[in-house]
């Protein structure tokens, strides 16, 4: 199996939807190789390593800048990625996310084997914060593309219907645990953890559960925070050590600006 990805599966920390997959498979006794795309070309990484019993390929390619360029070499791009994946020989492709999807699709076919494509999110409607005109782009291109895909794995039942409207196999997988396995807390416990972190009964947590790492947007999210009511507080669970420190200092910071703006505005 060729796992394709527009990251690194472990570097600076582990894309852990692509890591169970990869633990998987390799327990099914499958041997893996993952083909990622990193734009950093100036990563220490090596470029061919064997980690876990995981053959990992990093192609080390910055992209182009700015909307134009990206457009005008994506499909150069998309091509050599799809010569890099079919090097591997694989018995059938999984990739993850639209980005990689041209390259993956291009592999599959010349190679004639099975092509699964894992969508994490709605790639189109989240470009589209950049750019309107690339969301439609991609939008367009997705639907072309998913023709080529056999499966497709998503994370939820609105994504999935959109795949199964073109006619998709989907299977979905959440995230999270389900229900039935979720704890359950009596109040009294509920208090106790509240109390134990210094939130009142009273107040308003929005929690956030995560690695503090690429999807979670904490700049955005503590905006959002700060101009809701007092009583409402942010809880994060999880993260490594250094994600945390870098969590904790951004969340300083914006606080003294905030108290050197409500000074200025104030005329101190």
């Amino acid at each position: 199996m060729c796992v394709v990805l527009h990251t690194d599966l472990y570097e600076p920390w582990p894309v852990v939807r692509a890591k169970r997959e990869v633990d998987v498979l390799r327990r099914l006794g499958r041997e893996v190789v993952v083909v990622s795309w990193i734009k950093d070309e100036g990563t220490p990484w090596p470029i061919h390593e064997v980690r876990d019993g995981v053959r990992i390929r990093r192609v080390k390619f910055a992209p182009p800048k700015g909307g134009i360029a990206r457009a005008m070499g994506y499909r150069r791009i998309s091509k050599m990625f799809a010569r890099e994946i079919a090097a591997t020989e694989p018995d059938a492709i999984l990739c993850h996310d639209l980005e990689m999807l041209w390259a993956a699709v291009m592999a599959g076919r010349s190679l004639r084997v099975p092509i699964l494509y894992h969508s994490h999110e709605d790639w189109p409607a989240m470009v589209s914060e950049r750019s309107p005109m690339e969301a439609r782009a991609f939008a367009r291109l997705e639907r072309n593309l998913v023709r080529s895909v056999d499966h497709v794995y998503t994370v939820g039942d609105e994504l999935a219907s959109k795949y199964r409207g073109w006619g998709k196999p989907v299977t979905v997988q959440y995230g999270s645990k389900s229900i039935a396995e979720m704890p359950r807390l009596t109040d009294p416990e509920k208090s106790e953890i509240r109390r134990d972190f210094g939130f009142a009964n009273g107040d308003v947590l929005v929690g956030i559960a995560g690695s503090l790492g690429r999807d979670e947007a904490l700049p955005a999210i503590l905006e959002a925070i700060a101009r809701l009511p007092e009583h409402v507080k942010l809880f994060v669970v999880g993260g490594l050590p250094r994600k945390v420190e870098a969590a904790k200092t951004l969340v300083v910071d914006r606080d003294m600006v905030r108290e050197l703006r409500s000074r200025l505005d104030a005329g101190g």
